[in-house]
């Protein structure tokens, strides 16, 4: 039972994939409406206030949000906090890879304080290309390429190159040539950005 080792062994950070993330979420929207409708409509209430403090993470609390920090501090002591006991209290961050992690996930965890990361990779980097941390903190952003990949885009498309990256397909050396090139960059065949 997850949620049970959870509170036994206390983590302070977890390594999950988005689906697991949501059945966390889920079972926290589930015990708060167990508690009354008053209860469900104070933390509807309270997320919305947080949304709207933190907006991507980046850019939390800036022009006249600042007025909202103490309705945040106090719906963290009243209401937050006690969803982080049910993680067992020392949550400080999950990452999340795996599978696209949904921005509207993202903003729920960092609302009640155990902001959810994401990581971006594939098992032929070992598995990390990027992740976001507590610095790099943007909803919607995998964060920054670790600090030993190269990282390029050419057409699109993003290319690693560095130690992490496999040496080619087993057996299969036409794949290894259609992946890796002749300068060694790792063709993803993902497209997108880096922040």
């Amino acid at each position: 039972n997850i949620p049970t080792n959870i509170r036994e062994v206390k983590p302070h950070f977890l390594l999950s994939v988005p689906a697991l993330a949501k059945n966390f979420r889920k079972n926290i929207e589930s015990s708060i409406k167990s508690k009354g409708a008053t209860t469900e409509k104070l933390f509807k209430f309270a997320l919305k206030v947080c949304y709207e403090y933190n907006q991507d993470g980046y850019t939390k609390g800036r022009g006249w949000r600042f007025i909202l920090k103490p309705l945040v501090a106090l719906f963290d002591k009243i209401l937050f906090s006690k969803v982080r006991q049910a993680f067992g209290g020392e949550l400080q961050f999950f990452v999340g890879g795996g599978a696209l992690l949904d921005s509207e996930l993202q903003r729920f965890f960092y609302a009640v304080g155990m902001p959810m990361y994401q990581g971006y990779g594939l098992t032929e980097c070992a598995p990390l290309v990027a992740a976001e941390n507590p610095t790099t903190k943007r909803t919607g952003s995998v964060g920054k390429v670790v600090s030993y990949l190269e990282s390029k885009i050419v057409d699109g498309e993003i290319l690693v190159k560095g130690p992490g990256i496999m040496l080619g397909y087993y057996k299969n050396e036409e794949a290894t040539r259609e992946a890796i090139d002749a300068d060694g960059w790792f063709h993803t065949g993902d497209l997108g950005h880096f922040d």
